[in-house]
């Protein structure tokens, strides 16, 4: 009898881990301010700082990481899906119940990060998403691709809609003074932590899920649409493509960027809280843009040898990205929160934007000597054991 079995070593696609261990850097600089800051309880605090060096730091990270990275890993994780379901297929398995069981247990993990460690976690909707995504798996790369661009600008124009209406009807995102909340992630046990965090953050997290859930969906099809195309594998049947993609999807991309921050900032000459209200939406719709700039631009040098070896470090990055996505919420919560060293709302933003270029380097490098003496891992190992069970091979 035929079993299912993990993807090996010699099947997996360099160019995938790469640009996995990539999304990894943008991913811990994107979070750090919800690990260091009160960004998920008063969505009013002033993003920019007096301090001009910190101020171009915070401008660096709006026009080149912040919805830039999240859509990165969500069009991997289409490709993934594509990879996995494909490769099963061709085995004459069962990839629809294998993937059922890979997003559940998917959604254990992001539930057991959610609840306990971390309110930023992505993977439960990762999760949920997957399992809408089995519903397109006979639809054509066009089609995909269609779905995806649709249903990110339907996120965008509903979440432009939904902020201009709070804007006019004056709502006030803040909940009164913050220094109690502050002093609570400063110097509270996790006890204390976590139950604030139950208490204050389930509805928000609610009420955004269907929000970030069709914006999720949509990446993970444009990835889908990528994989079926073969895009990743055959690069010199589609180099025209991934040139264009990646020339003008950079400066559509920035254009969006620039539209982004100059909105947020109140740089244009509209009521400031209407541009800030629009400002998510724009870069809702535009970072993805700039995404796909970051993966063909990724694509093209990895046909080089000598890039393949100067990006070694970034591939074993990438082949443990669970693992790594959530050591770097334990290191930062552990960091910043009462029950560590207490560090919350005490780092500026090029302070944490070196924090995370250490841990990043850190994690670089326990990953290359993990991967000497493993296939994948920790983390990846239990997850696998987990879908396949014993009998993977």
């Amino acid at each position: 009898m035929t079993h299912s079995k993990p993807i090996q070593q010699a099947d997996r696609i360099q160019s995938l881990d790469v640009i996995r261990g990539f999304a990894l850097i943008g991913i811990l600089l994107s979070n750090m301010s919800g690990f260091k800051s009160l960004v998920f309880h008063d969505l009013s605090l002033p993003t920019w700082s007096p301090h001009p060096l910190d101020a171009f730091g915070q401008l660096v990270l709006e026009l080149f990481v912040t919805a830039k990275f999240y859509p990165l890993f969500s069009i991997l994780f289409g490709i993934g899906f594509y990879l996995f379901y494909s490769r099963l297929s061709e085995r004459n398995l069962n990839g629809k119940a294998l993937f059922k069981r890979r997003m559940a247990t998917l959604l254990c993990i992001g539930l057991v990060h959610l609840i306990f460690i971390w309110s930023g976690d992505i993977l439960h909707t990762y999760a949920i998403a997957g399992f809408i995504l089995l519903l397109f798996r006979r639809k054509s790369s066009e089609q995909l691709l269609r779905w995806g661009i649709l249903l990110i600008i339907f996120t965008g124009v509903g979440t432009a809609l939904l902020g201009v209406a709070a804007a006019y009807a004056n709502t006030d995102v803040g909940s009164g003074s913050l220094l109690p909340i502050m002093q609570l992630f400063q110097t509270g046990s996790y006890g204390e932590i976590l139950s604030f965090r139950w208490q204050s953050e389930a509805v928000l997290l609610l009420f955004s899920l269907p929000f970030t859930l069709p914006n999720v969906l949509g990446l993970f099809l444009i990835g889908m649409a990528f994989g079926k195309m073969n895009a990743f594998k055959n690069v010199e049947k589609y180099k025209t493509m991934w040139r264009r993609l990646a020339i003008h999807g950079g400066w559509i991309g920035l254009f969006f960027s620039l539209l982004f921050v100059s909105l947020r900032h109140d740089w244009l000459p509209i009521p400031a809280h209407l541009g800030y209200a629009l400002s998510d939406a724009v870069n809702l719709i535009g970072g993805p843009i700039l995404t796909v700039s970051y993966i063909a631009v990724f694509v093209l040098l990895l046909q080089k040898e000598g890039w393949q070896r100067r990006v070694t470090a970034l591939s074993a990055l990438g082949r443990m990205a669970l693992t790594n996505y959530l050591a770097q919420s334990l290191i930062c919560v552990f960091m910043f929160y009462g029950f560590g060293f207490g560090l919350f709302g005490q780092v500026s933003v090029v302070q944490g934007m070196l924090i995370a270029v250490v841990i990043i380097l850190v994690q670089m490098l326990l990953s290359s000597l993990w991967l000497r003496h493993a296939e994948q891992g920790p983390v990846e190992w239990i997850w696998r054991k987990l879908i396949y069970g014993k009998k993977s091979l």
